[in-house]
């Protein structure tokens, strides 16, 4: 027995093939505000993480600044003390001699993430005259493409930076290690002079 035209027509608005204008064009202003949620939460994102990783680098700065000169100031005081004969002088100042270029790799490296960068967002007012005839599901689509190419972009920028401060972190740690074996060094040598003495 051949089905009735309403059961026909009931069965393509259950599938959703048959759906009326009015209720495509809701779906597709959800979709679009969706996609519009999901690109300004992005690239909020993203800026937060540039913001973070700003404030780390600037703190590891400082830290690397301010500890290199007290470090230099403990080794040459403890150094040229008079009558001090240390067996390993040489290699107290070469790993002080290390640790100190390391610091000062790490310190340029930090100040090369401080150089201008390409981080780029909307501009309201150009968007705002480029879109203003359109309408309003138009407007999402448009920004929501225009939000997504400028994330794309600061997410290169936010990683490149990342990258450095990896680097520059790694650096001031192995710095660290350089002055922690001259440390070990001196105080070997210098138990070695008094053992002797």
């Amino acid at each position: 027995m051949a089905k009735s035209s309403e059961t026909v027509s009931s069965n393509y608005e259950r599938r959703g093939l048959n759906r009326r204008p009015e209720r495509a064009n809701e779906e597709e202003r959800e979709k679009a505000y969706f996609f519009h949620k999901i690109c300004t939460e992005g690239f909020s994102l993203i800026f937060e993480t540039n913001r973070g990783l700003d404030l780390k680098i600037h703190n590891t700065l400082s830290l690397t600044v301010a500890i290199t000169p007290i470090l230099l100031g403990v080794f040459y005081y403890l150094l040229t003390r008079p009558g001090i004969q240390l067996v390993l002088f040489p290699y107290i100042l070469s790993t002080i001699g290390l640790g100190i270029v390391l610091f000062m790799v790490s310190i340029c490296v930090g100040l090369r993430t401080y150089e201008p960068i390409e981080f780029d967002a909307v501009d309201p007012y150009v968007f705002l005259e480029k879109e203003q005839d359109k309408s309003l599901l138009d407007i999402q689509k448009d920004f929501v493409e225009t939000t997504g190419s400028r994330i794309s972009l600061n997410v290169r920028t936010v990683n490149s930076k990342g990258y450095l401060c990896m680097w520059m972190l790694r650096l001031l740690m192995c710095g660290g290690l350089f002055f922690g074996a001259s440390f070990i060094l001196l105080l070997f040598s210098l138990g070695y002079t008094y053992f002797l003495n």
